[in-house]
């Protein structure tokens, strides 16, 4: 019986291997077929990187010619940012100022929640 398992055990595993070797094979040859279409593409993306190459040299020209007449003009100065306000160091105090805004807040909301049940 302990042998029956290990056969079917040892079937089931060489079945399995032959499935990822038919599959290997088809992924090694998708891979070969791949490879010949990029090897046929290869001048033609050679050109076409020389032609964009060109075109970008192009364009790069003729932005540092337009823009030669814009450098001999000063730059404006930047404005100097301004600090915040003094603010308080601790920051609860921060939290305290903004929860006593609130509770002004919630109780606006209170009065439109009631119904006018009172209690």
């Amino acid at each position: 019986m302990r042998q029956e398992v290990y056969r079917v055990a040892y079937d089931e595993a060489n079945a399995e291997l032959s499935e990822i070797l038919g599959r290997f094979e088809q992924l090694r040859l998708r891979k070969d077929r791949v490879e010949k279409v990029v090897e046929a593409l290869k001048p033609l993306i050679a050109n076409e990187a020389v032609s964009l190459a060109a075109e970008q040299k192009k364009e790069s020209a003729e932005l540092h010619t337009a823009s030669e007449p814009a450098q001999s003009t000063p730059s404006p100065i930047p404005y100097p940012v301004q600090q915040p306000s003094m603010a308080p160091s601790d920051p609860f105090a921060r939290r305290e100022s903004v929860s006593a805004n609130s509770s002004k807040d919630v109780s606006e909301y209170s009065r439109l929640f009631n119904t006018g049940t009172s209690r």
